[in-house]
């Protein structure tokens, strides 16, 4: 972790934006915590549980990924100065094979298979899902009943840093061994990572960062994630509730403004949109 920390602190200091809205979201980050627990919390007392309240991990992460990617800090800005003229952070997604993608996975399958034994009602990768979207305030998972040793573990070995610095689609595979066998109704099966990539570049590759984008059978957004380098206006849908979720929570880790969209910014996209066609522009 030592030389991860230090190649996040030279890639956010070799771009001022970066740094800049990694300072900002920090001192945000630090006054919201001081709003729920006062200015002087004795940390290294409170248990576990009393940490990850709805919305622990968004009020930690997002700095951090503003520093790293900063499509946080790039969607935030926008949402607070409606300049939309700036062009969509681009993000070169890891995939297997790759040395780091397999550092990332090796992570996520230690916090799946924990050093004691989980009698949970719905298998582990269910309830890591929803631990996830709980931690990012998510709307879906307002709560969230897990024993205090896993919710401990995860809060020890969970590292979401990492799924910044190597951006990848972490989040199929676990799906993919829930939906498995008998256990898939939507008959789930992955585009594979290349494909989806071809597929996007090939159908998006003179669009405007204000066209919508619907995947109307996301899955678990594989296409949307690729897409998002093109659009702002990332839609999806799904019969699959894990889906919804596992779609849900890529947006919270890549594609902020497909989970954060305020009424009036979709407005604006739209006027920019209409703006945008009405002089021919392409």
């Amino acid at each position: 972790m030592e030389a991860l920390n230090q190649q996040f602190i030279e890639r956010m200091y070799q771009d001022e934006t970066k740094l800049r809205h990694f300072l900002e979201l920090s001192k945000l980050a630090k006054m919201e915590k001081v709003a729920k627990f006062g200015s002087s919390p004795k940390w290294n007392e409170m248990s576990i549980k009393e940490k990850t309240y709805h919305g622990w991990m968004k009020n930690l992460l997002v700095a951090s990924e503003a520093g790293i990617n900063d499509r946080w800090g790039y969607w935030l800005e926008l949402c607070a100065t409606k300049d939309v003229s700036k062009d969509i952070p681009q993000l070169d997604f890891y995939t297997r094979g790759d040395e780091n993608y397999a550092k990332v996975m090796s992570m996520i399958n230690e916090c799946l298979n924990p050093p004691f034994h989980y009698n949970g009602s719905m298998p582990i990768q269910m309830k890591f899902i929803d631990w996830l979207l709980h931690g990012w305030g998510s709307p879906t998972v307002k709560r969230i009943k897990i024993e205090d040793r896993l919710n401990k573990y995860w809060y020890e070995n969970f590292k979401g840093e990492l799924m910044f610095m190597f951006p990848g689609d972490y989040l199929t595979p676990i799906a993919g061994s829930i939906r498995q066998g008998v256990n898939n109704p939507g008959a789930f099966f992955p585009t594979p990572e290349h494909v989806s990539k071809m597929m996007v570049e090939m159908s998006m590759n003179k669009s405007s960062k204000f066209d919508k984008v619907n995947d109307p059978c996301c899955g678990t957004a594989r296409f949307l994630l690729y897409a998002s380098n093109y659009s702002l206006r990332i839609y999806a849908q799904d019969l699959d509730l894990l889906m919804v979720k596992v779609t849900e929570l890529q947006g919270w880790f890549y594609i902020p403004w497909m989970v954060v969209m305020p009424e009036e910014i979709d407005k604006l996209l739209e006027e920019a949109y209409k703006s945008e066609n009405s002089k021919g522009v392409r």
